[in-house]
């Protein structure tokens, strides 16, 4: 008769400690990730990948990127906008636009998903017509100065990268590096790309 209880005691002993495994089991990962991101601290400012200005909050430009005529009057998902503006368009806004085709030609299959723009306030030279998409308009340009002014030390002229949404999340100075674009824009590419 005693064995008979000993054997159930035993039993129910072993399957509540594989029951208190089986709960540590789940509960060390979500435990272990709850310390990891809790003792992570950042001594400073964080360290970003970008080379641009980052803009927070974003700039909603839906209404200006209205009046870029597009090649299907509008962004499609996953594609990018890459707009310079500067007040006229003299030697050095043509090596700049210039150097935005290249950097599009840089891109290789993404550079598909990658329009050029320029937006000015006075008539822009028939090549810059020609290689970009041009707009000529005096108070968009003044609003996007002023929405960049209000976040960055724009000095009136630069390059921003606007995406399908309509908004603006980096911005450049005109002396930027064509390279640091074409690196921030192969990444931004390649995490935008549709499957």
């Amino acid at each position: 008769m005693i064995d008979d209880q000993v054997e159930p005691l035993a039993e129910r002993s072993k399957g509540r400690w594989q029951l208190l495994l089986l709960i540590i089991l789940f509960l060390a990962p979500i435990v272990l990730a709850w310390w990891s991101v809790g003792s992570y601290k950042v001594d400073g400012p964080a360290e970003l990948l970008n080379r641009g200005t980052l803009l927070d909050p974003t700039i909603d430009a839906r209404a200006l990127i209205s009046k870029v005529p597009l090649s299907n009057n509008t962004l499609a998902v996953g594609q990018w906008l890459v707009l310079y503006t500067a007040p006229t368009c003299g030697s050095e806004c043509l090596d700049r636009i210039g150097k935005l085709v290249d950097i599009r030609g840089t891109l290789g299959h993404d550079g598909t998903r990658t329009e050029l723009g320029f937006l000015t306030a006075s008539p822009a030279p028939d090549a810059v017509s020609r290689a970009v998409h041009t707009v000529v308009d005096e108070k968009a340009r003044d609003w996007l100065v002023a929405a960049l002014r209000s976040q960055t030390d724009f000095a009136g002229a630069g390059y921003v990268l606007v995406d399908w949404r309509g908004q603006i999340p980096l911005f450049y100075a005109a002396q930027t590096s064509p390279g640091d674009i074409q690196k921030d824009l192969k990444r931004l590419l390649r995490a935008s790309r549709i499957r």
